[in-house]
């Protein structure tokens, strides 16, 4: 039987009936010490020798390890012979990623245990591990398999949270004039729940479908938990639902409103042109370099030109205000 390679191996416990973790190294994966325990695989599904592994040494279908190490995967479950593949999908809290971006987590369920693969760090996986680490965290793979689905739940339900929290604050913000900080802010909030309403979908209907599989790994008192996870996604999907709403009139207000500005002052400008129009010609005329303006040698001639030039406004004014132009 083939060897993992350490570099491949994020982590693995041997778990008891009671919880309690042993942690296990490369060397003695898969062999289990007592009857009713079982093991915690956690895998890079990014390493190389990943997939000969998992055929060779823990006799998995071809089909379920390209299931398992396929690039892009959306939240579900696929049923073989000798057992379960999980897709499901989180939150990235990593830095060196995109926050709004959800990775996967895919797991290969048996009743012998559980074995995972991720690309980035999922702190639901590391909150199982930090369990673990301390010597007890879920006693079963169905209570596994639960923890996870609430974990994995809890963190997309806060940044929906955060998400709505600032639609909150920008709509509460005045948007007589809508500032190019504000559509940027909007046009963020819209951007983030676009990849929480591609995968919460697809991930709910996946717990549903969890919580009615007929396998001796599962007990009822965890399918009622995965259950609660399922009701908690259905809830945001809801508010996913009811947040891209919102943006959507905000947006149109927004637009509206800059819309409504720009027609103001194209208004003004016009009206600006209409009574200064005529009052140029009369100045372009009198200003032309050929001999026979009038009034070039009397003295009064420029101030009668400007009494003439405000009258001319002042009923330009009178016949705008009558035609309701302003």
């Amino acid at each position: 039987m083939s060897i993992l390679d350490e570099t491949s191996l994020v982590c693995a416990f041997s778990i008891n009936v009671d919880g309690t973790a042993k942690s296990l190294s490369t060397d003695n994966l898969l062999n289990v010490e007592k009857a009713k325990s079982w093991q915690w695989i956690h895998l890079d599904r990014t390493a190389n020798e990943i997939s000969r592994w998992l055929n060779t040494a823990v006799n998995i279908s071809p089909t379920a390890v390209s299931a398992l190490i396929a690039e892009e995967t959306r939240p579900g479950i696929k049923e073989f012979s000798d057992g379960h593949v999980i897709n499901l999908r989180g939150i990235n809290l990593n830095s060196d990623t995109p926050d709004e971006d959800m990775v996967a987590v895919r797991l290969w369920v048996t009743s012998k245990g559980i074995i995972s693969l991720r690309k980035y760090k999922l702190m639901a996986i590391q909150t199982i591990r930090d369990k673990y680490t301390s010597k007890k965290g879920p006693k079963s793979i169905g209570a596994f398999v639960a923890e996870l689905c609430n974990g994995l739940a809890l963190r997309i339900s806060n940044k929906l949270n955060d998400i709505e929290d600032n639609l909150d604050e920008l709509e509460e913000k005045s948007i007589e004039r809508p500032t190019a900080k504000e559509r940027s802010e909007l046009m963020n909030i819209r951007r983030k729940a676009i990849p929480l309403k591609r995968f919460l979908t697809p991930q709910r209907d996946a717990l549903e479908e969890l919580s009615r599989l007929e396998v001796n790994w599962l007990t009822s008192i965890d399918k009622e938990h995965i259950r609660e996870a399922y009701h908690h996604l259905s809830r945001m999907i809801e508010t996913l639902d009811a947040i891209r709403e919102r943006a959507t009139l905000l947006h149109e207000e927004m637009s509206n409103r800059s819309a409504e500005i720009a027609n103001n002052n194209t208004y003004v400008l016009t009206i600006v042109a209409a009574i200064f129009l005529p009052l140029g010609f009369l100045t372009g005329l009198l200003g032309i370099n050929v001999g026979g303006v009038p009034g070039t040698e009397n003295p009064w001639s420029f101030m009668i030109v400007c009494i003439l030039m405000v009258l001319i406004g002042i009923i330009e004014i009178i016949i705008l205000k009558w035609l309701k132009w302003i």
